[in-house]
């Protein structure tokens, strides 16, 4: 179909498509005026970026901006089909709101560079900002309804004409502003699924195939079963993942991709359970805060030795572990939060904002290295719980490599930190299922206890219960004793998850030659729970759960198979990427690219210096 020419001069709002020397440069599909003009962007746009040509005002076509992706996530993604960027502050999206109504709303200003994307979002809370890669529409009652309902439109427009147009669904029946905008037909509708957390990720797209192709017909587009936000449609439709990691089997073998990101060349395979971590750091001398690659070594086998392939990018500065990362060491900052930061930290959400490639927000996990929090100021790190980000706060501890302990130490701190907060962005809790702590038998680097003491090389032998006596300050045990097997200033440290082999330990009815509730190999071998030092051989009672308390409950404490629950897929689930309240059906109109902010594990100091 021709694309007829938007005259924005006739209007009474200024469209800037950016260009170099006077506009030049591509595609005919814009034609510089012979006197440019520009109206500044409105107060709430981002800010400018210099290495962007100056604008000027252009006549700019239909077909220059498509809308090439919606998804029932509550976003839809627009594509720069020219060789020139495009500002869009002065557009508007048309659609559904919130009460069911056509609303409009005014884009921010934002650049799309050539053949570039950005994606439009239900605005989720008063304080987020927008970027280059997403700008935030309608206000937190009043916002587009796209992703709620598997039938509906969207509309690019300017005042009185329409840019593009797409109506999905076969309930939906709206006209476009400009008619020869659509002809007939709708498009497939969006797969919302009759559960919340079924479908969570699809998409309906213009495939990557065809996306210059407009025809301004519903077949310009198919379903898809995962989103691509950020990048071109190269996943196939109907596309499966069946080795249940969140990664489309079309995208773990040679020659598929992901968005534009070649995640095989990254290490994905198909049939194999991927795990992708982004680790960015503090600039800084302290040798705390920069990535050891020991200690991602250390998790990888770690990961690895169950069945799990974790691949980490921490940039070109960590030898062995950078997948093309080009932002991974950040400005300085004294401290590190998530969300709301307080005075002087930086927040993590921001930082992720202007160094992650947001293609690998739908893979990824995001970490950030650096110096302790403002908010939990002895934790020495953060997680969300069945989310993506993290933070690992180790500067200011002193931590050092000068000597082979000291390096054993700094190395083995950072892997038990690492693979802690990690372990909660993949669902575990400190206690597994639960948020209950220091379960001698639940031996997993999630439990403080193990977290920076390591895992016992022999659960059911005689030194079995060497992590519980330095948890508890007996025997004159730390960290770093040399009687203790695989310590933190060993080379044989031990990272691992728990297995949920133990059996419940009941305070109310302890026999001490049980020992962590995994049996005993070792004749005599026991526990020293009532901490008399002797090998009690009738059953008795007491805490052993926490340092600071002498209740007894009378519920028993156990175990969890850490590795058999970890969650991969976040960004196909409510609890991982949207605010969903589960079962119910209800869809909030939550994004989360820049602010996909989980619930995080509330954490207590964890880590110890150095004896």
């Amino acid at each position: 179909m021709k694309h007829l020419p938007l005259t924005l001069l006739a209007v009474s709002v200024s469209l800037a498509l950016l260009a170099c020397g006077g506009g030049g440069g591509g595609g005919g599909s814009a034609t510089p005026t012979a006197a440019p003009s520009y109206t500044p962007p409105p107060a709430d746009a981002v800010s400018a970026d210099p290495t962007i040509p100056a604008p000027q005002a252009i006549t700019l076509q239909s077909g220059s901006l498509l809308i090439s992706e919606i998804s029932n996530s509550g976003w839809i993604e627009i594509y720069n089909t020219t060789d020139f960027p495009i500002d869009v502050s002065r557009m508007k999206v048309r659609t559904r709101d919130t009460s069911g109504l056509i609303s409009e709303f005014a884009l921010p200003a934002a650049t799309i560079l050539p053949k570039g994307y950005l994606v439009v979002a239900a605005r989720p809370s008063t304080d987020i900002q927008s970027s280059n890669q997403v700008v935030f529409v309608g206000t937190t009652s009043l916002k587009p309804n796209w992703g709620s309902s598997n039938s509906g439109f969207v509309e690019l427009t300017i005042p009185g004409q329409t840019i593009d147009f797409v109506r999905f669904g076969s309930g939906e029946t709206t006209a476009p502003t400009s008619p020869s905008e659509w002809g007939s037909g709708n498009a497939p509708a969006l797969d919302i699924g009759s559960d919340v957390g079924s479908t969570y990720g699809h998409s309906i797209v213009r495939p990557a195939s065809s996306i210059n192709s407009d025809t301004n017909l519903g077949t310009d587009w198919q379903p898809a079963n995962f989103s691509t936000p950020f990048g071109p449609n190269d996943v196939p439709s109907g596309a499966l993942d069946a080795d249940n990691d969140g990664i489309p089997d079309s995208a773990e073998v040679a020659g598929g991709t992901f968005a534009g990101l070649d995640l095989y060349a990254m290490g994905a395979r198909a049939g194999q359970r991927d795990i992708f971590l982004e680790i960015d750091y503090m600039s800084a001398a302290d040798e705390g805060v920069k990535p050891r690659p020991e200690a991602l070594q250390k998790i990888v086998a770690a990961f690895a030795a169950k069945g799990f392939s974790l691949h980490i990018d921490a940039g070109a500065n960590v030898a062995g572990f950078n997948l093309g990362n080009a932002k991974s060491v950040l400005a300085y900052n004294s401290c590190l939060d998530m969300g709301n930061p307080k005075l002087g930290c930086a927040d993590v959400y921001a930082l992720k904002t202007n160094s992650f490639d947001l293609r690998r927000s739908p893979i990824f996990h995001y970490a950030v290295m650096g110096y302790k929090s403002g908010t939990y100021a002895g934790a020495a790190g953060l997680g969300e719980i069945s989310g993506n980000d993290f933070y690992v706060a180790l500067g200011g501890l002193g931590l050092s490599a000068k000597s082979t302990l000291e390096k054993n130490f700094l190395i083995n701190t950072q892997a038990g930190t690492i693979m802690h907060e990690l372990g909660h962005n993949l669902g575990l809790r400190h206690g597994g299922f639960e948020d209950q702590n220091s379960k001698p038998n639940y031996i997993s680097v999630m439990n403080y206890m193990y977290s920076q003491a390591g895992i016992p090389p022999n659960v059911t032998g005689v030194n079995a219960g060497q992590r519980w006596y330095i948890n508890n300050n007996l025997k004159g045990l730390g960290l770093c004793t040399t009687e203790v097997e695989a310590n933190t200033c060993s080379d044989t440290f031990i990272l691992d998850y728990s297995n949920g082999n133990s059996l419940a330990l009941n305070e109310q009815s302890l026999l001490e030659s049980e020992l962590l509730g995994r049996g005993s190999t070792v004749a005599g071998a026991f526990v020293d729970w009532n901490r008399d030092g002797l090998n009690t051989t009738s059953r008795i009672s007491a805490n052993i759960d926490s340092p600071d308390s002498t209740v007894v409950s009378s519920v028993p404490l156990r175990d969890y198979n850490d590795w058999a629950n970890l969650i991969l897929p976040f960004a196909r689930q409510f609890s991982g990427r949207l605010g969903k309240t589960p079962g119910s059906g209800t869809v909030y109109n939550d994004v989360h690219f820049l602010n996909d902010r989980q619930p995080v594990a509330s954490e207590q100091p964890m880590v110890k210096p150095m004896p």
